[in-house]
């Protein structure tokens, strides 16, 4: 008799604890950033996140210009922007030596 409360307390325990995980684990995605998909986009979002880019790439390429070029290898390019086809818009040259700050 002592053996079956046990289990039925031990069962009534688990199905608790299952109950109140299942049911907060609902309450995480709300907090969660919304896929970039899902995100509405709108011409002044677009603008915003243009601007951000050409700063972006003004900055870089003014470090960039800072610096002489005497060997080639030692520069490296990274994908910028993105095409509507798919892959990168352009590419922006910078020393590999800037890897080794950031």
């Amino acid at each position: 008799m002592l053996k079956h409360i046990a289990c039925i307390s031990t069962f009534l325990l688990g199905f608790s604890l299952l109950s109140v995980s299942c049911g907060s684990a609902k309450d995480v995605d709300a907090n969660l950033p919304k896929d970039i998909s899902e995100r509405p986009v709108n011409e002044s979002s677009q603008r915003y996140e243009q601007a951000q880019l050409d700063q972006l790439k003004a900055s870089i390429e003014s470090e960039a210009a800072k610096e002489k070029c005497t060997n080639a290898s030692e520069w490296a390019f990274a994908p910028m922007g993105a095409k509507a086809c798919g892959g990168p818009q352009l590419y922006i040259a910078y020393p590999k030596k800037w890897k080794l700050r950031f």
